[in-house]
């Protein structure tokens, strides 16, 4: 029952959230943005690495004219309690995105290195511009230390610690990034 309950208020709260192009939940939305000029300036230099790096090891961004769109949308906000934001970073192109989701990763910087934390998708909605925008809820519920994040519709996704029999592979983040050490991350599907 109080799943349930959860669960209404998590789908109430996500679509108020979206007449402004962002997710609204009791826990505090996750607000991404694709102006990164508008980041801090050791966030917005990791970005443009991110973008590098994606446009270097994917073969379908080549510098050609047929070469695909590519924007990123960036959220940042402290999911490890650490009191150091993580970045989550949506990757909108027709290579990382189907009709409705798109494939996002999660950083987390560790003195001057940043570190893949997981991936996971985010559900796509349009806002009142006509733009699709990523939507993730992160809920004031924490689970094995890290906040549960909610993409507003039907996939939780929450930290599972290494020794649990998953395992991230570095090839899952499309930056290429070391994964956090003492991981393995995020993972969808949580348990009470």
């Amino acid at each position: 029952m109080t799943r349930l309950v959860a669960w209404i208020l998590a789908i109430c709260g996500f679509a108020v959230g979206l007449s402004d192009g962002s997710a609204s939940h009791a826990g505090g939305a996750l607000t991404f943005t694709s102006r990164h000029d508008a980041l801090a300036p050791e966030i917005r230099a990791f970005v443009a690495d991110v973008e590098r790096r994606l446009r270097r090891n994917d073969p379908g961004f080549s510098d050609n004219d047929d070469a695909p769109a590519l924007w990123l949308e960036v959220g940042v906000k402290d999911l490890g309690g650490d009191d150091r934001p993580e970045v989550v970073i949506s990757f909108h192109s027709s290579v990382f995105c189907d009709a409705e989701h798109c494939d996002t990763a999660v950083y987390s910087r560790s003195g001057e290195a940043w570190y893949f934390v997981g991936y996971i998708v985010t559900r796509e909605a349009l806002n009142a511009d006509g733009r699709w925008v990523s939507a993730l809820v992160v809920e004031d519920r924490r689970f094995n230390g890290w906040k549960v994040l909610y993409d507003g519709h039907e996939f939780y996704f929450c930290w599972w610690p290494a020794g649990r029999g998953y395992s991230l592979d570095v090839n899952e983040d499309p930056a290429r990034f070391p994964v956090l050490p003492g991981g393995p991350g995020y993972f969808w599907g949580c348990a009470d």
